[in-house]
């Protein structure tokens, strides 16, 4: 059985869509004249009222240009390692609130600055309340500059431009008072933590001049330390000088008992005499001989110089073990002095760390209110903002849009009467033609009865 190209519409059904784009055609033609009512009524209508009922609506616009601007990455940016947390802590308190763009547009329509407006122009406050002001003011940033449009509607051109000027007047003085309320305030902090810190420099001043001030103060231990340690030093040569001294009357000592147990202790000596023996016939003299033992000098003279060395090496021993036994009271004694050095050096060290650390808070905290006075005294919180371009007054209305509302009103009652049409239809189940016959019977007309009015 041959099958019809995919995507090709069969003769069937073009001729049924043909049969129901002529239906949709003859209900638009049956009702043509509701629906070109409808619309012209609608069109009649948007233009009766936009042009009687809605009353004008005008617009002016005034331009602020905001000198001091913070870009969120700048307010978020992380603090550098190595600055000082204090002068970090208190700059901002001398220096104007860094605001973005965004934070002065929000800070336009604020509701304390609105009712400033209303009491300065001595508006209705049952006709203009702040809601309803608020909505007829529309404030924006314009992209990539530091410029502020404010936009005011109102129904009366003179009044916009009142209130437009009037606002961005009230918002330079909001600002500016915002700002001098900031800096007064940082200033009443600084002076009262000024006068904190002054105290507790005090305080610590205090503590570190009786520290100072006791009999054994840091500056007095290390004074006896010195000293001990300059007498142990002269011990300690005088040890050495000793020990030397010692040496040499052992050496000596040495060397005179080596003599003495070479010297005799006695020296022999012989004698010749010459004497008659009894019993002798001739009577001649005989010389006789005698040996006798004597003391050796000598000997005597080493034995002494023995003693006497002996004597030496023990009152030389005696010195050393002194000079040694007071090197080690000496030794000790120091040790005593530099651990008593270390706990007060250290109790003063941290009293003068206090000291160091309050009078360099006390003098940031000097320096940010130098800097506080000077921002006051130059009157900088009234130059952050200023009036680029004043409100004009307002010539042509901007709402409503008469061709357009007509337009849309047309566009709109069109398809509503389009829609109505369908209904309409979709409800009428009545036969008025021979068309009808032929659309709901399904047969063809084969004849019809003319109506004649008037009874002919």
């Amino acid at each position: 059985m041959p099958t019809e190209p995919e995507g090709q519409m069969s003769e069937s059904e073009l001729v049924e869509e043909e049969i129901d784009l002529r239906q949709y055609l003859r209900v638009l033609s049956k009702w043509r004249w509701l629906i070109a009512g409808v619309t012209l009524l609608a069109m009649l209508t948007a233009a009766a009222i936009s042009w009687f009922a809605l009353p004008p609506v005008y617009a002016t616009e005034t331009t602020l240009m905001v000198r001091q601007v913070a870009s969120p990455q700048q307010q978020q940016q992380p603090t550098p390692n190595g600055q000082n947390t204090l002068q970090q802590l208190a700059n901002p308190l001398n220096q104007l609130p860094a605001m973005t763009l965004d934070s002065y547009v929000a800070e336009v329509t604020a509701p304390s600055l609105l009712q400033q407006v209303i009491k300065d122009l001595k508006l209705d406050p049952k006709v203009y309340t702040v809601a309803s002001l608020a909505q007829a003011i529309q404030a924006e940033a314009v992209q990539n500059t530091n410029l502020i449009k404010i936009t005011v509607q109102n129904t009366d051109p003179a009044l916009a431009q009142r209130i437009a000027d009037t606002l961005a007047r009230d918002f330079l003085g909001f600002v500016a008072d915002r700002n001098e309320q900031t800096l007064s305030q940082s200033t009443a902090y600084l002076r009262k933590q000024l006068d904190a810190v002054a105290k507790q420099l005090t305080q610590a001043r205090s503590r570190l001049e009786q520290l100072q001030a006791q009999p054994r103060a840091a500056s007095v231990i290390q004074q006896e330390l010195q000293s001990t340690q300059q007498l142990l030093a002269k011990y300690q040569q005088d040890a050495v000088d000793a020990q030397v001294q010692l040496d040499a009357a052992r050496s000596a000592e040495s060397r005179a008992e080596a003599l003495l147990a070479q010297t005799p202790p006695t020296v022999t000596t012989e004698s010749t005499t010459v004497a008659v023996l009894p019993g002798q016939q001739n009577g001649q003299p005989t010389p006789l001989k005698t040996t006798t033992d004597q003391p050796n000098p000598v000997y005597q003279q080493l034995q002494q110089e023995v003693t006497q060395q002996t004597a030496t090496v023990a009152s030389q021993q005696a010195r050393l073990d002194q000079i040694h036994q007071t090197i080690a009271e000496l030794t000790d004694r120091l040790g005593q002095l530099q651990k008593e050095l270390t706990v007060q050096q250290g109790k003063e060290d941290v009293a003068k760390a206090e000291v160091d650390q309050l009078s360099q808070t006390y003098g940031v905290l000097e320096q940010n209110i130098t800097a506080t006075q000077i921002v006051e005294a130059a009157n900088l919180a009234s130059t952050d903002i200023s009036v680029v371009s004043p409100a004009p007054l307002p010539n042509v209305p901007v709402r409503p849009n008469k061709k357009l509302n007509v337009a849309v009103a047309g566009v709109l009652g069109l398809m509503v009467s389009v829609v109505l049409a369908f209904v309409l239809e979709f409800l009428d189940n009545t036969i008025k033609t021979a068309a009808d016959v032929e659309r709901w019977s399904g047969l063809p007309t084969l004849a019809s009865i003319p109506h004649f009015e008037g009874g002919e």
